[in-house]
């Protein structure tokens, strides 16, 4: 996936930190419909990755930054 990142002072410069939001999907909301991501297509989802007891998933994706 694109998306246009933004540099701060409060994410670590080695860290990519994405809001839990997909976007506004319902019609009444249409000026940010579409505009989230969806970061749980990041994260690989098989058992090398999830916790058998816990259930909880590995939160480490590797991504790349292009200018």
């Amino acid at each position: 996936m694109r998306v246009t990142a933004k540099l701060t002072q409060c994410i670590h410069p080695q860290v990519v930190g994405v809001a839990g939001h997909f976007g506004h999907w319902s019609p009444g909301m249409p000026i940010a419909q579409g505009k989230g991501i969806n970061f749980n297509q990041l994260l690989p989802t098989d058992l090398e990755h999830i916790d058998k007891i816990s259930t909880a998933l590995d939160h480490c994706v590797e991504v790349r930054l292009y200018k």
